[in-house]
């Protein structure tokens, strides 16, 4: 078995601040770390409504419920001497919706942070700093302030129920009714279209990974499942016994813009037996942190993968974005917030494919052969004692159950 070298690549770092606190329980050793829960609480209430295709009648309502909710949460941290506005809603947005793509994130803390200043403004939130609505500071005071449209819903129908598109202001400072559209809102609406195309964007790779492409030209999923299943009744008994499976993998594109700041993986599976088969296919794909170069792992999938008697697929799949690994890079090493988080960064080491049926392991395939060590359960860089950075967090202390772990001898 061979494989193709991949040398560790230096990535961008993304500038983040994080007050954090806590410890957890990983490597089998205690790891002291930060987690900024104030951040976290925030991104919670933060889940993208999606993109629509047209303009949402109750689209204004949806996402204003969930304005109320990500401003109380906001100002509870504000108040609690945390790390600020902009940087919580940074870090919410960074380590803990990784479902957001950078461009959208940008504006989404750009006008949650506007919001929450000109909320504090009115006098908006109670003395328990819960986000009220009511005005209760200036000329408007006794009334409610008003959510509408940065760009209205007939130049960016799509927007109707994103945070990106919302401003809050008080009633004598909203929108006139058949205002024209100043320049300023022009030129937000090409930001908005940009955002459009990135969502388009990693929503389409996301598709992807939901399919198994094969080799055969112009054969859709529903048509090779089809033609499986028909092998499988076919070939009888004989799908039952351990398969001859040839597995290659490389890793496909490092993080761009265009490809939603990702590593880009695809497994290369033959089926030489003579008769169909199932088989599990999982995909490692590790890292290695900044400061103490510890490996970890940025993705661990499982896939169940059908394959006709001499069939080949490639199967991709895509890890979280860059800046994800690198918030969480930041916390797992405890970085000081000021001297190191700034150029700290992370890097990819390379992806192991595995390949398993129940009646044993069928194939292995690294993109350093060193990375082979890693299966082994008495090795120091074991792949079960890597830390998930794939998880949030709170979940890096739970063991990995990777099927076959330890069998590589």
């Amino acid at each position: 078995m061979s494989a193709s070298a991949i040398l560790p690549l230096p990535l961008r770092a993304f500038l983040l601040c994080a007050a954090l606190q806590g410890s957890l329980l990983a490597l089998g050793k205690p790891i002291k770390m930060a987690y900024n829960k104030d951040a976290k609480a925030v991104a919670d209430k933060l889940k993208p409504l999606g993109l629509t295709p047209k303009p949402d009648p109750n689209g204004l309502k949806l996402v204003g419920a969930q304005i109320a909710a990500a401003l109380t949460e906001l100002e509870k941290s504000t108040t609690k001497s945390g790390p600020g506005a902009n940087n919580t809603l940074n870090i919410a947005y960074t380590n803990f919706r990784p479902d957001v793509g950078p461009e959208h994130r940008n504006k989404a803390v750009g006008a949650l942070l506007d919001m929450w200043t000109e909320a504090r403004g009115l006098g908006a939130f109670d003395e328990s700093h819960q986000y009220t609505g009511k005005i209760t500071k200036g000329p408007d005071a006794g009334k409610e302030v008003v959510l509408e449209y940065i760009v209205p819903m007939a130049l960016a129908p799509r927007f109707s129920k994103d945070v990106t598109n919302i401003r809050l202001v008080a009633p004598t400072k909203a929108r006139p009714e058949n205002a024209p559209v100043t320049a300023r809102e022009v030129s937000y609406q090409k930001a908005l279209d940009t955002i459009a195309k990135e969502a388009d964007g990693i929503k389409e790779l996301a598709d992807q990974t939901k399919k198994v492409a094969t080799d055969a030209a112009g054969e859709t999923k529903e048509q090779a499942q089809a033609k499986w299943k028909e092998a499988m009744k076919t070939d009888g008994a004989a799908t039952e016994e351990k398969p001859d499976i040839v597995v290659k993998g490389t890793l496909i594109s490092t993080p761009t813009k265009k490809n939603g700041n990702a590593w880009h993986v695809e497994a290369d599976l033959t089926n030489l037996s003579n008769h169909a088969t199932e088989v599990e296919l999982e995909t490692l794909v590790i890292g290695t942190t900044w400061k103490k170069r510890e490996n970890f792992l940025m993705l661990d999938k499982k896939e169940k993968v059908q394959l006709r008697s001499g069939q080949n697929l490639k199967v991709p799949a895509i890890t979280l974005a860059e800046s994800v690994y690198k918030g969480r890079g930041d916390i797992y090493e405890n970085l000081d917030k000021k001297k190191e988080v700034p150029r700290s960064s992370i890097y990819y080491r390379g992806a192991i494919w595995r390949v398993t049926h129940p009646k044993g392991e069928v194939g292995i395939f690294a993109t350093d052969t060193a990375m082979l060590d890693m299966l082994k359960s008495d090795n120091s860089r074991y792949v079960d004692n890597m830390v998930k950075m794939f998880l949030d967090p709170k979940e890096w202390g739970k063991p990995t159950t990777s099927p076959g772990a330890g069998k590589v001898k």
